[in-house]
């Protein structure tokens, strides 16, 4: 009879306490779940930087006082960027390209979404300029990226580059393709450009592609050049 008791005592504390371990497991399951929704709620934007980091890169611009080539430049802008909105609610991706050419990583997706800004700014500094620039195929990459994993409903890309695309016939970035990203979903672009002053492809490059852009789109296609840091 005392053995009877003792077993039955003893199921009954092993079925407290396996109901008190899955009652546990589904509280930390729903907080978690909404720790996650209001972190996704409380994002502002998801943003994609997509940074050439292709051999032209090196080259330092005769209107360049400091005598400082593209891509260090192209890393104080993001730094300002991204310390002047560091505040904010935003994720933050990195895509680069050019760089190991050899090994086959021409376009590299180097830093996923996240809100650690400092896992980008320590990225940027650790580059070197090389390989090829496949511009439009870098944006292609990039657009898809933000569109597939953002959480934010505002998804931003933002590419600086000295806008040489060495997978277009002339050297200068498709019209076509830049437009083409714009039928993925709700995005804007924006061109950081590094407009060479005797190439008027180059340097023109908002003007041709603001033809072929339709009024909706417009409004999600910016061009600025990279000595405006403060306008963007």
């Amino acid at each position: 009879m005392i053995f009877f008791f003792f077993i039955v005592k003893k199921t009954i504390y092993t079925l407290l306490l396996i109901l008190i371990i899955n009652i546990s497991a589904v509280y930390c399951q729903s907080t978690n779940l909404q720790t996650t929704a209001k972190n996704i709620n409380t994002l502002k934007a998801s943003i994609v930087l997509i940074l050439d980091s292709s051999f032209s890169m090196r080259i330092k611009d005769s209107y360049s006082t400091n005598g400082v080539n593209r891509l260090d430049r192209a890393g104080v802008f993001i730094n300002r960027l991204i310390k002047t909105e560091k505040q904010k609610s935003i994720e933050w991706a990195l895509v680069t390209f050019g760089e190991d050419i050899g090994a086959g990583k021409d376009i590299k997706l180097r830093i996923p979404f996240t809100r650690d800004f400092k896992k980008i700014l320590n990225a940027t500094e650790h580059l070197n300029a090389w390989g090829l620039s496949p511009f439009n195929s870098a944006l292609t990459f990039g657009t898809n990226y933000c569109i597939a994993n953002a959480r934010s409903n505002k998804r931003i890309v933002i590419v600086i580059s000295d806008c040489i695309s060495t997978d277009t016939r002339g050297l200068f970035p498709s019209k076509e393709r830049i437009l083409k990203n714009f039928n993925k979903g709700p995005i804007d672009i924006y061109l950081i450009g590094f407009p060479i002053l005797n190439n008027r492809k180059l340097k023109n490059i908002e003007k041709t592609v603001e033809l072929s852009v339709n009024s909706k789109e417009k409004g999600h296609f910016h061009f600025y050049d990279i000595s405006q840091t403060k306008t963007v």
